[in-house]
């Protein structure tokens, strides 16, 4: 079976050198075993058939990304592994997850293309969750625009906005509210806010509270985020700041409009007739 897939991927790296698309040798990439997790065909493992697709989203990115998100793309998986998108292990894992898990922008929007869930089934390990935890800011994008749930909430984790307050991801924090999610909702009566207290973040502390967080609610023990912050840190000198400090008119302005407009359509700020400046200033820019 492996000399099937050497001998097809000969032919494929004699196409794409053909094309001009890809500057590397496939060829040399397989005798020196590069690729050495990306191989197993459909019905290399009668006990994994989907393991291909898998190991491709998963270990082969581990050694060199840039060269096997293109190995991907261009040879992988029209050659064998399209059918194997939606697959899913034992453990319910499929290969989007493992793209987010790696951070893999490119195999992202590849499984995306051909088929792939953005929004993982009830008791299946979430993508977005995945990549929220990890600091995978360019695949949650990635999946925002493909249709993922921002507001996904699984009962023992939280939403993926509070996933990525507690893992401290600044970034990943930015693209979530950037793409509509609820700024008051996490976990349980835990908000995103009280994990940025909890965690000593001021970055997501003030970007939280830019995008309307509510500094007095409390959690399931009645404390309010300032109460979780460690004593005498940065998010609790933030915190008190932000209490003794009025909000100014331009952010209750641009509070007031977007709740006007509500989450879903927040989208649409580009198209409306308004000058660029003010359509900046509402989303955050």
């Amino acid at each position: 079976m492996i000399n099937t897939v050497s001998l097809q991927l000969k032919t494929k790296t004699q196409t794409v050198h053909s094309s001009g698309h890809l500057n590397i040798s496939l060829d040399n990439m397989f005798k020196k075993k590069k690729f050495k997790y990306c191989f197993p065909c459909p019905k290399s493992n009668k006990n994994n058939p989907d393991q291909g697709c898998h190991n491709s989203c998963m270990k082969g990115l581990e050694e060199d990304s840039a060269q096997i998100d293109q190995f991907v793309r261009i040879v992988l998986l029209p050659c064998s592994c399209a059918w194997q998108v939606k697959a899913t292990t034992i453990d319910g894992v499929t290969p989007l997850f493992n793209a987010c898990s790696t951070g893999s922008f490119t195999c992202t929007e590849v499984l995306l293309e051909h088929g792939a869930k953005p929004q993982s089934e009830a008791c299946q390990p979430s993508p977005i969750h995945e990549a929220s935890s990890k600091g995978r800011a360019a695949c949650i994008e990635s999946l925002i625009s493909w249709g993922a749930d921002v507001d996904y909430d699984i009962p023992h984790l939280g939403t993926p906005l509070y996933i990525a307050c507690v893992s401290q991801q600044l970034q990943c924090t930015q693209k979530l509210l950037d793409g509509g999610a609820n700024v008051q909702k996490g976990r349980f009566l835990d908000t995103p806010l009280h994990a940025a207290a909890q965690k000593d973040c001021p970055d997501i502390i003030r970007l939280l509270l830019e995008f309307g967080a509510n500094i007095n609610a409390r959690n399931v023990e009645l404390q309010r985020p300032v109460e979780t912050a460690p004593p005498s840190s940065t998010a609790e000198s933030v915190l008190l700041l932000y209490e003794a400090t009025p909000q100014s008119l331009c952010q209750l302005c641009r509070l007031s409009i977007r709740n006007y407009m509500g989450r879903s359509r927040l989208h649409l700020i580009p198209h409306l007739k308004l000058p660029t400046l003010l359509k900046s200033f509402l989303q955050y820019r």
